[in-house]
């Protein structure tokens, strides 16, 4: 094989296609990938019973904060370009899960107030996204509070349901 024929190719070829972007859609379904992986996985830990059995997913789990935060950040991305929202001002956001999840409260929907989404976005957000979030070494691996991960993935997947219905 010649390796290097594909030396710069990056460079030639663009992955990107903005259009797909004003697509709510979209976002919805690149979050909905992140978040089947993490209920797959909690659901997984769950069957394991105690500290000597050891499952090939147990190193995994540790990526369950960061897979939730960034469904959860596309997600509510998602609910914006819906609402009406540009989507260069919302990458204008970045990670900050907390400051998504009122401006989609801006819009009127009480779910963005839900208790365990606040935790999620507003006590967990800046540990698991922001400036790099949990995936450098240099943050501490966080519990996983699979209840309130859960709960708060499940206001977002219901309020995408529900758009679905109605697009």
């Amino acid at each position: 094989m010649d390796i290097n024929r594909y030396v710069g190719i990056e460079k030639k070829l663009d992955w990107t296609d903005e259009k797909r972007l004003k697509d709510p859609m979209i976002w919805f379904r690149k979050a909905s990938s992140f978040s089947s992986t993490v209920l797959y996985l909690q659901e997984n830990l769950m069957r394991i019973k105690d500290g000597s059995e050891i499952s090939p997913l147990f190193n995994a789990i540790n990526t369950v904060p960061y897979l939730t935060g960034l469904a959860a950040e596309l997600y509510m991305k998602g609910y914006l370009v819906f609402k009406g929202a540009e989507p260069h001002d919302v990458r204008k956001f970045g990670h900050n899960l907390s400051d998504l999840r009122k401006k989609c409260l801006e819009h009127g929907d009480q779910r963005f107030k839900n208790e365990s989404l606040m935790f999620l976005t507003d006590a967990l957000g800046i540990h698991i996204m922001e400036g790099g979030g949990i995936r450098y070494p240099d943050k501490i691996e966080i519990p996983i509070f699979i209840t309130y991960f859960q709960e708060g993935l499940s206001v977002l997947m219901e309020l995408v349901s529900e758009i679905k219905k109605v697009s």
